[in-house]
């Protein structure tokens, strides 16, 4: 048997079906209708980039005991420091909330994910209660 020709059929296939334009066409009713045959009353339509969904794992956000590094000699910048590590773990808890991954379908799983958040975010609110009370 000789592979090579049905290899190459199938990648030909394979290619010219992803390349297939879409077209932004309106009809009598002035619907939109989006197809891949065109016609008198239809455009090449702007979609952008193509959306990929993958089944990963999203990355593990960083860890609130990276905003506690060495101290700098300023204490202002110790502070600042802290509150930046505070307000990243705060849009990293309120981004959490808002997205529920395929892995956790057993609500507890979510819970799980969303109390490291929050313990993350008083790990950050502690450190910035520490640089504040140096300060003084």
């Amino acid at each position: 048997m000789n592979k090579i020709p049905l290899t190459l059929l199938l990648c030909v296939c394979c290619s010219s079906a992803q390349a297939a334009p879409v077209f932004e066409c309106t009809d009598r009713a002035g619907r939109t209708l989006y197809t891949q045959e065109g016609g008198s009353r239809c455009t090449p339509a702007r979609l952008g980039r193509q959306t990929v969904y993958s089944s990963a794992l999203p990355a593990a956000p960083a860890k609130a005991e990276a905003a506690v590094e060495t101290a700098p000699n300023n204490q202002a910048d110790d502070t600042a420091t802290a509150r930046n590590a505070v307000e990243r773990a705060r849009a990293a808890l309120e981004a959490g909330r808002q997205v529920r991954y395929g892995n956790e379908r057993n609500y507890a799983k979510y819970l799980e994910r969303i109390g490291g958040l929050e313990q993350q975010l008083k790990d950050a609110e502690a450190a910035l209660e520490a640089a504040a009370s140096a300060g003084r």
